[in-house]
C-alpha cells in the first residue's frame, strides 16, 4: 500500500478475463437471497404500505426489482436506469 502502484503490471481487461485468478461471482443473487435472514418479507408483503406510499422511496435498480421479485413483494420499479453513484 505504501509503494502505491509501483510494482503492479496492468493488463487488459480481455487477459484479465482469460487470467486463472478470475472468476465470476454474483454478488446481487446472494445480497438478495440473504436478505431473508434479516428482514421479515411476510410482513412486508402482507401490509398495505405499498398502497399508501406508491413511489415515495423507490430506488432505481435492478437490485429492488430483484428483491421484488423473489420475495413476491407488490412493488412496482418505475425507473430502471442504473445509477453508479448511488445518489438518490
Amino acid at each position: 500500500m505504501k509503494a502505491g502502484l509501483d510494482g503492479v503490471e496492468r493488463v487488459t481487461y480481455d487477459k484479465a478475463l482469460k487470467a486463472s485468478t478470475t472468476h465470476r461471482y454474483d454478488f446481487l443473487n446472494t445480497y438478495v437471497s440473504d436478505l431473508a435472514n434479516i428482514i421479515d418479507f411476510d410482513v412486508i408483503r402482507n401490509s398495505r404500505l405499498g398502497d399508501r406510499r406508491r413511489s415515495a422511496r423507490r430506488r432505481r435498480s435492478a437490485l429492488l426489482a430483484g428483491i421484488a421479485e423473489r420475495y413476491r413483494l407488490n412493488l412496482k420499479v418505475l425507473n430502471t436506469e442504473v445509477d453508479p453513484t448511488f445518489a438518490l
